[in-house]
């Protein structure tokens, strides 16, 4: 596929997958990524495309607000699994597009597919904040010492104001 045609198709499919992503809370902020504010956290959805294919690998993950790191750690599922015929929930998506509208389409409706089948359970078995506390929980231990001192009310403004800004949370992005 031509770099133009194949850079047009994702823009498309960032764009339609947002408006899909908005039904569930979500809102574009970076280019890439969709989040969805909770009390202590953001939840977020990025999208990573391939530079050497017309591809996605979608990737999960919870940023507590009273973070201090200077990253979003991709601490959720990812897609890579879910592609394979031995998927771990059995069905493959097919997060690939092409230069035509019909593949775009069935690109956008796999994403959203797949954050409805992976990503809104993992999420829902995480929106209790005391169960990122738990063993198992996806947060390494500074994330839950973070997130600890939040629940007993000694939250960080500077922390949460740079976690809101580090995703881009209330800045709108529907552009590309």
């Amino acid at each position: 596929m031509e770099k133009a045609a194949e850079k047009s198709g994702h823009a498309k499919i960032l764009r339609r997958v947002g408006w899909m992503l908005e039904q569930l809370g979500f809102e574009r902020s970076r280019q890439t990524f969709f989040v969805r504010r909770r009390e202590h956290v953001i939840e977020f959805v990025h999208l990573h495309k391939f530079s050497f294919d017309s591809s996605y690998r979608i990737h999960l993950g919870l940023r507590v607000l009273n973070d201090t790191f200077q990253a979003p750690s991709l601490n959720g599922p990812h897609s890579d699994d879910y592609r394979a015929q031995n998927s771990p929930n059995g069905t493959r998506y097919s997060l690939r597009y092409g230069a035509e509208a019909a593949t775009i389409l069935r690109c956008v409706e796999e994403i959203f597919r797949w954050c409805l089948d992976v990503g809104e359970p993992w999420f829902e078995r995480y929106r209790d904040p005391v169960r990122l506390l738990e063993d198992g929980s996806p947060l390494n231990k500074s994330e839950q010492e973070r997130l600890r001192l939040a629940l007993e009310g000694q939250s960080d403004p500077a922390c949460v104001e740079a976690s809101l800004k580090q995703l881009g949370h209330g800045r709108t992005s529907r552009s590309t």
